[in-house]
């Protein structure tokens, strides 16, 4: 009895003890596991502040990454074909070439290219390191930033999409009073500098919020949660609780010269003829290449009462008559130009935007790719006019088009009813920086209108931003206007913004890439 006793007592000690053992292991495996987990959100922390690092950078300099690689950046490679550091190289920290629009990153990091945060106080809180990918289509960049605790063999990667936050986001956008017509159905938000007046019966319907730095006069009926901010409060909210300063056309000046010395120095289209008076611009694709033809013309005409200006605006392609010429303005070849990376191209005279008679191609324009176009600037305004049916060879793939006029945007009447007897279509962001969105009369600004058989119609699919109200809807006794809504999200390449603040567009962790392991 005594030697059962001890085997039994024998036995509880043994399965106390394995018990013991199992709990101890166990401590042991969660408590690494915590040290792990605990590691991790170290690192993932430090790998969010170098994108906050990033983010603060180009609020500072919007082409902080046309300018510089970043300290954290791995090592760049020129890929761009028209400059001539082609396949030099930049390492972190050092200025980027000027003139060099495209890169890659074909190296292999070293060990000693991976930096840790300045605020980091160990070894375990890891090491990062990043690419910088320029994305047109958001008009920003896309950040991927790896990290690693090389010792540990901890392993994350992040992708970041950062924008800011563009002109383009609101379907209409004006200093001056927004009037809407009876019925008239918004699909995006709408911002004035003054009022904005939904009129008559039926009443209105907006699906976008509504700002007005005065008051919203007869409101429309908020839709869909949407909601309306002005100066009384009565519709929402208080315009100022969600811009605090006013939106003024004259802070948009720096982001049209930054376009102008992205497209002459940061590797984009740089139109600077010596004499130019005015380009002809024609985007197309060229089986699966985007491009742009390019003519220009040296000629001035000051005929009856259109000054040399004016004249572009009705007289591209046709005589005072309407009938086609388009030999009188002497257009000549300057040539076709793939559209390039950072999607920038920029004028010093008037844009003329479609061909529909000078040589080849021809319109409707094709967009097949991400491209802002620009003209002027603040000491020497220049005007767009549009010359042609516009249209996007794939919108779902992110193709979409930035018009920004110093001037004004002009709409030639003449145009009208090049695809489709009676119609005009028009697809993008427009921004008429010193003054309006206008159809083009005989005597420019004044004057009729060309006759025509069928009624005009406009098909509009974009954002609409004036400094001030124009006339070109009254040209056309019917118009469709309808908001792109991917504008929420993306914006044309460098496109003015309202905001100096970036938005998160995307954050996603992504599989860690072979570089980023070793």
């Amino acid at each position: 009895e005594q030697g059962i006793a001890l085997v039994t007592v024998l036995l509880g000690i043994m399965v106390i003890f394995a018990a013991v053992l199992v709990l101890a292991r166990e401590a042991t495996a969660q408590y690494r596991d915590a040290r792990y987990n605990e590691r991790d959100d170290v690192l993932l922390s430090h790998m969010e502040a170098v994108v906050d690092r990033y983010v603060s950078k180009l609020s500072v300099d919007p082409s902080y990454h046309l300018r510089w690689v970043d300290e954290f950046e791995r090592t760049r490679t020129c890929t761009d074909p028209l400059s001539p550091d082609l396949n030099d190289k930049k390492n972190a920290g050092e200025a980027w070439f000027n003139g060099c629009g495209a890169w890659a990153y074909l190296d292999d990091p070293a060990p000693a290219e991976w930096q840790r945060h300045p605020l980091t106080v160990d070894a375990d809180d890891g090491e990062v390191l990043l690419e910088v990918r320029p994305r047109g289509d958001r008009g920003a960049v896309e950040l991927i930033v790896a990290g690693q605790i090389r010792q540990r063999e901890q392993y994350r990667t992040i992708s970041v999409d950062i924008s800011p936050p563009a002109v383009s986001a609101f379907q209409w956008l004006s200093e001056v009073d927004l009037r809407f017509t009876p019925g008239a159905e918004v699909e995006g938000p709408v911002y004035s500098g003054n009022n904005v007046v939904f009129n008559g019966t039926p009443v209105g319907e907006t699906r976008g919020d509504v700002y007005a730095d005065n008051q919203i006069l007869s409101p429309p009926d908020f839709l869909e949660g949407s909601i309306g901010y002005d100066s009384t409060g009565a519709h929402g909210g208080v315009v100022t609780d969600v811009f605090p300063e006013p939106l003024v056309f004259d802070e948009l000046w720096d982001d049209i010269d930054l376009l102008h010395e992205t497209a002459c120095l940061r590797g984009g289209i740089c139109l600077d003829e010596p004499g130019a008076t005015a380009y002809l611009v024609q985007p197309y694709t060229l089986g699966a290449t985007a491009q742009v033809a390019v003519w220009y013309s040296t000629e001035r005409v000051s005929r009856g009462c259109l000054d040399p200006d004016e004249w572009w605006w009705i007289n591209a392609e046709e005589d005072d008559d309407g009938d086609t010429n388009p030999n009188t303005n002497n257009w000549q070849v300057l040539g076709s130009f793939d559209i390039p990376q950072n999607g920038v191209l920029w004028a010093n005279a008037t844009v003329v935007l479609g061909n529909r008679s000078v040589g080849t191609p021809t319109g409707p324009v094709e967009i097949g790719a991400p491209l802002t176009i620009a003209a002027g600037s603040a000491s020497d305004e220049a005007d767009v006019v549009i010359n042609a049916d516009i249209e996007y060879r794939d919108p779902s793939i992110g193709d979409v088009l930035g018009l920004v006029s110093s001037g004004d945007i002009v709409i030639n009447p003449h145009a009208v009813g090049h695809v489709t007897p009676g119609e005009m279509n028009l697809l993008g962001a427009y921004l008429a920086q010193k003054g309006q969105i206008r159809i083009a009369r005989t005597c420019g600004q004044w004057g009729s209108v060309p006759p025509t058989v069928i009624p005009p119609h406009l098909n509009f699919h974009g954002s609409i931003a004036t400094r001030d109200s124009g006339d070109f809807v009254l040209y056309f006794p019917s118009q469709t206007f309808e908001w792109d809504a991917r504008f929420r999200d993306l914006a044309p390449p460098l496109y003015p913004q309202i905001s100096a603040a970036y938005a998160f567009v995307d954050w996603r962790e992504t599989p860690v890439p072979a570089w980023a392991r070793l």
